[in-house]
């Protein structure tokens, strides 16, 4: 069955019974509910505008299924609407929303690997500027680099009361 003919839900299960997740798993590490997430493989959620964009915006990071791709603008104002809201949250908060951005980043990029070109349809798409500003930004979790925005301050070492 060609993929436009399966529905979303025929798409996400056969993506989710391949990738060797854990439904657990899956709401570990993007933040899905495995109930809802399993209601989503089940069939039982059939309507996909039902699911907020934010949530495709995930699932499309997640698992590469162009039925989650929403347009541009969409994936732009889902992606604003993360950042203002997460701008009101606790510290934790923000921690591990970059923890998982950084996460669902790695994931995405990792299954671009074995495809060379659409690695370089990425290359092509992303704006290199903003490349090299997230490079410094996580080379600056790291570094004392005074040439470096650093994005945590230097932690004190043990000794250091």
């Amino acid at each position: 069955m060609a993929e436009e003919s399966k529905t979303w839900n025929q798409q996400l299960s056969e993506w989710y019974h391949h990738s060797g997740k854990t439904l657990k798993q899956i709401q570990d590490e993007y933040g899905i509910n495995q109930d809802t997430l399993g209601d989503y493989v089940r069939g039982k959620i059939k309507n996909i505008d039902r699911i907020s964009p934010e949530r495709r915006l995930i699932l499309y990071n997640l698992t590469g299924l162009d039925c989650f791709k929403g347009s541009k603008a969409n994936d732009e104002r889902s992606s604003q609407k993360i950042i203002r809201e997460s701008s009101v949250s606790s510290l934790d908060d923000r921690v591990a929303n970059a923890e998982n951005g950084f996460y669902v980043l790695c994931h995405a990029l990792e299954m671009l690997r074995p495809y060379p070109d659409l690695r370089i349809e990425l290359a092509k798409r992303l704006h290199q500027p903003d490349v090299g500003k997230l490079t410094s930004y996580l080379e600056g979790i790291y570094t004392d680099n005074k040439n470096i925005i650093p994005m945590i301050p230097k932690l004190p070492s043990k000794r250091q009361k």
